[in-house]
């Protein structure tokens, strides 16, 4: 059975984080008490980083190298083992709001290659990105997104963000934008920056990629 992946809100530390949240996810499917503990054995849990050569430090260019920018709602989330065999990954389902690049239409789905899976009773595997907040169900974002190429659909197939799979995700919160990756120049400039300006610009950028 695949576990449902869960964010926590604000500057928790992330392994606690996935921890806490493989726990609570173990308790409420009722595993089986064994001596008065039910506690998951936390397995291999990896911390990776973002490789900065794949990041983007400027919308232009993050615009640009997107198949898709979207903004949608996140619908339901699934975690299971990714088509390498060796890591999890979150597969996000999602409602689009309004595409300003690319052919989306209703609902579609894109992963992260982040998340927790059980391989064995009561041992989970888990991966994080150091300064990545995954999506939450319900929650609305901007999403700039490409199609895996060549190796990288043994990690995530199908779409994922643009920036090396984490970076490109800008959460609306209260009409203001939050960027999903910590650390990054993007999160640096548009940290709850006005969403209608935000789209304003990526509208422009469109056009002016087009030639129009």
């Amino acid at each position: 059975m695949l576990l449902k992946c869960i964010r926590k809100r604000g500057r928790e530390d992330v392994r606690s984080t996935v921890i806490q949240s493989i726990q609570a996810m173990f308790l409420m499917t009722a595993v089986p008490m064994i001596m008065g503990q039910s506690v998951p054995i936390v397995k291999d849990h990896a911390v990776r980083k973002p490789n900065p050569a794949n990041l983007y430090s400027d919308l232009p260019t993050l615009a640009a190298a997107s198949d898709t920018i979207v903004l949608a709602q996140i619908s339901r989330n699934s975690c299971g083992m990714g088509p390498s065999g060796h890591d999890p990954v979150t597969t996000y389902e999602a409602q689009a709001i309004a595409v300003y690049k690319g052919s989306l239409q209703g609902r579609f789905w894109f992963s992260v290659p982040t998340g927790a899976t059980p391989v064995a009773p009561r041992v989970v595997s888990a991966v994080s990105y150091a300064g990545f907040t995954p999506p939450h169900n319900g929650g609305r974002y901007i999403l700039f997104l490409r199609f895996s190429r060549g190796e990288e659909a043994q990690i995530t197939r199908g779409l994922r963000l643009t920036g090396d799979a984490v970076q490109g995700a800008f959460e609306l919160n209260d009409e203001l934008l939050e960027p999903t990756l910590r650390g990054d120049a993007l999160r640096k400039r548009y940290w709850h920056t006005p969403v209608s300006g935000f789209l304003s610009q990526i509208e422009a950028l469109i056009k002016s990629q087009r030639g129009y």
